[in-house]
């Protein structure tokens, strides 16, 4: 029985390791990011986690054009600005279950001057990484409201 409570213990570090992987940013950078204003010329993107037990305990990165954002937990965002035109944003998973997989890969196509907000998180408990877009702006504004700043 003293094992079995020892796995569980260890397990349960584990996941809470999981959730400590993502650096967060400058607060005042993160108080401008909140505004959403996006640089003239520029597609303003933010990849945000929203603040669930579902999954907690995955280490996530998320990429965009195939480059680390910034690592993401649960309630924290990344952020790039991009030039206008064609992007990819996917997902790697990191530290438990790293061998379990990516996302998908989420192609867009933004506009100078636009602000696109993606969610990003497991599908289901410890289930496959997803990335897509919120059902509303407003939604994903919120998402990134209750958020922190991640960064690389």
């Amino acid at each position: 029985m003293h094992t079995k409570k020892t796995a569980a213990t260890i397990g349960l570090l584990g996941i809470l390791g999981g959730c400590a992987t993502a650096t967060l940013g400058d607060k005042s950078v993160e108080a401008e990011l909140k505004k959403f204003e996006s640089k003239e010329g520029k597609v303003s993107l933010y990849v945000c986690r929203e603040d669930t037990f579902n999954g907690g305990g995955v280490g996530v990165e998320a990429f965009v054009n195939g480059s680390t954002i910034g690592a993401l937990k649960p309630n924290t965002f990344a952020h790039v600005a991009l030039n206008a035109g064609e992007a990819s944003v996917f997902l790697r998973r990191n530290g438990i279950g790293v061998h379990s997989g990516d996302s998908g890969t989420l192609k867009l196509n933004g506009k100078a001057g636009e602000v696109l907000i993606i969610w990003a998180g497991p599908g289901g408990f410890m289930g496959p990484l997803t990335v897509d877009f919120f059902k509303s702006t407003s939604e994903g504004e919120s998402c990134v409201r209750k958020a922190n700043y991640a960064v690389k």
